[in-house]
C-alpha cells in the first residue's frame, strides 16, 4: 500500500494520461515489475503484457473506427486504489459513440501500478456491439 494517497492520484492520472495518448513508454514505467491486469477474464502479468494488451486495444479500435479519441476521468480514489472512467470517443461513418470502460487501478510502496481490474459497465458491451452492426464494423 501506498501511503499517500495523492501521490496514488497523481501516478494512476499520469498513467491514463499516458494512454489516452498511446505513450506506451510512459505507461510503462508507471507499472510494477510484478503488475496484474485482468479484463474479460484475462489475466496479463507484468508490464510488457500489460502495455501489449493497452497497445493492442488500440491498434484494434484504430483500424476498426475512422476516428478515435481517448480520454479519461477519475470517478474516485480511496487510499491506494483509483477508479477511472476510460471514455472512447469513437467515429464510423460520421456517426459517434461513446463506449466507456471503468478501471480500478492500485498503488504499491514504490508509486508503480501493481492492479488494473476491468469492471464492466452495464450496456456498454451490448451498445458497442449494435454500434458496429449498425456501420457492418468487426472486430
Amino acid at each position: 500500500m501506498t501511503h499517500d494517497a495523492n501521490q496514488a492520484l497523481a501516478t494512476v492520472s499520469d498513467l491514463a494520461s499516458a494512454l489516452d495518448n498511446d505513450d506506451f513508454a510512459r505507461v510503462a514505467r508507471h507499472l510494477h515489475r510484478d503488475v496484474v491486469y485482468t479484463i474479460d477474464g484475462i489475466t496479463h502479468r507484468g508490464p510488457e503484457a500489460v502495455v501489449e494488451s493497452y497497445r493492442n486495444g488500440s491498434a484494434t479500435a484504430r483500424r476498426i473506427f475512422d476516428h478515435v479519441e481517448f480520454s479519461h476521468s477519475v470517478v474516485w480514489h480511496d487510499h491506494d486504489t483509483v477508479r477511472v472512467d476510460f471514455s472512447d470517443r469513437l467515429v464510423a461513418d460520421g456517426d459517434v459513440f461513446h463506449h466507456h470502460s471503468l478501471q480500478d487501478i492500485t498503488v504499491g510502496r514504490h508509486e508503480q501500478v501493481t492492479s488494473i481490474v476491468d469492471q464492466l459497465v452495464d450496456g456498454q458491451r451490448a451498445a458497442l456491439d449494435d454500434f458496429m452492426t449498425r456501420h457492418t464494423l468487426s472486430r
